[in-house]
């Protein structure tokens, strides 16, 4: 779709690239000197009243984290149609149109991956919308970036307190906490999770859960747990298997507690097969050193009855019917 010039008096060939309930994206050429970037503006029938505060913290966010891996933002600025958040255009090719890559490709994109998430926890900043979408790939340079902070929030950088659970994320890369079905906080390791989804998705060619069904997504987050990628891949490396099912873990405990620690392991398998052709077990997470104090919310000696409570929240179809 074509936006009319008129709407955008600073910029040429204004073509609408995406459109969501909250807002537009739209890739135009500036009049002042020809660059090509990307604007996102509010949709028109986007009634919430916080919008624009929305897309202001979304500027802000960008220029807190903004680092090599993050997509720049370079201005916010007014317009009749409301404050424009001109972008990075990164152009059109995501993690989400690449089919199943080779291990050694996998380990790249992951690596980088780790270490943007590291850079941007340890500035304060959770993504919480991890996805292939939300992943730009660079086919000469492959360079990965994160797009689309929206979603994005502001924690303390050296407390565990996350964001408050509830729905968020895509289909298919939810964390167990962003169904609206459990107490626990989205943090740090509510990210790792969706790293571990995209991970999932690079090897096996398919998201770790459903990508179509509210009801299938939620089942699937809280109570399914994927088949492990070297059952269905069989060049995988065990110990990259047992990464990605560390990170895809239901309990947060359970999972990588940093992103330095998923590196450092990441860097070791990467390294092996570099020097011999395999890789040898390892134990895991001997580098996972929490970068916060987190308290575990496990109920320790309760794990029959643990499994009964999770058994009938992903039954139950109304979360408001929870019975915890």
């Amino acid at each position: 779709m074509t936006i009319h010039s008129s709407i955008l008096p600073d910029y040429d060939d204004a073509t609408e690239v995406y459109r969501s309930n909250r807002s537009i994206l739209v890739r135009v050429e500036r009049r002042q000197d020809g660059t090509k970037v990307l604007l996102k503006m509010l949709h028109p029938g986007n009634t919430d009243p916080t919008a624009a505060r929305v897309l202001r913290e979304e500027f802000g966010i960008l220029q807190q984290v903004a680092g090599k891996g993050v997509v720049a933002a370079f201005r916010l600025s007014p317009s009749a149609v409301g404050p424009l958040l001109e972008l990075e255009d990164l152009g059109p090719l995501t993690l989400e149109q690449l089919p199943e890559q080779p291990i050694e490709q996998v380990l790249h994109i992951g690596i980088q991956l780790a270490t943007i998430l590291g850079h941007i926890h340890a500035k304060g900043v959770l993504h919480r919308d991890l996805h292939p979408g939300n992943v730009s790939w660079n086919t000469e340079t492959r360079q990965v970036t994160l797009l689309d902070f929206g979603s994005a929030a502001r924690v303390a950088r050296h407390s565990a307190r996350g964001t408050v659970a509830g729905l968020g994320g895509a289909f298919g890369y939810w964390a167990p906490e962003q169904t609206g079905k459990w107490t626990n906080p989205i943090d740090r390791r509510t990210d790792l999770y969706a790293l571990g989804g995209i991970l999932y998705r690079l090897i096996t060619g398919t998201a770790p859960g459903p990508e179509s069904d509210l009801l299938a997504a939620i089942h699937a987050a809280l109570a399914v747990v994927p088949l492990p990628v070297d059952q269905v891949r069989r060049d995988v490396p065990r110990p990259l298997a047992c990464v990605v099912s560390r990170l895809l873990a239901k309990i947060p405990d359970d999972r990588y507690q940093g992103a330095n620690g998923l590196l450092s392991d990441l860097l070791h398998i990467r390294d092996e097969l570099r020097l011999t052709g395999r890789v040898t077990d390892f134990e895991l997470g001997t580098r996972d050193v929490p970068e916060i104090l987190t308290l575990p919310r496990r109920l320790f000696g309760r794990d029959q009855a643990t499994e009964q409570i999770y058994e009938a929240l992903a039954a139950d179809g109304n979360p408001e019917q929870s019975p915890i």
